[in-house]
């Protein structure tokens, strides 16, 4: 029988509708990750982070190249007419 785990979808630059924040964290505890940011939205809006690295500098390089990555994805998904 499949656990929930195995239903967890990993980013691959498409979007497949809302995932439950618990089971995306749930999947990042499985990988090999050297560093953790974690952003999110508390129902008022407000914005929760959380870093593993005691420099602000990695923080942001870390950002920038997921920022580079989610937009490389989304232009190569734009010719494959999913946004549509």
């Amino acid at each position: 029988m499949a656990n929930d785990n195995d239903k967890i979808v990993q980013f691959t630059g498409a979007f497949y509708g809302h995932i439950e924040p618990s089971r995306v964290l749930e999947g990042a505890k499985e990988q090999e990750l050297s560093e953790v940011i974690v952003i999110g939205e508390h129902h008022d809006g407000s914005v929760y982070i959380a870093f593993s690295t005691e420099f602000a500098s990695e923080v942001i390089a870390l950002l920038e190249r997921a920022k580079y990555r989610l937009i490389r994805d989304m232009e190569e998904a734009d010719s494959d007419d999913i946004w549509e």
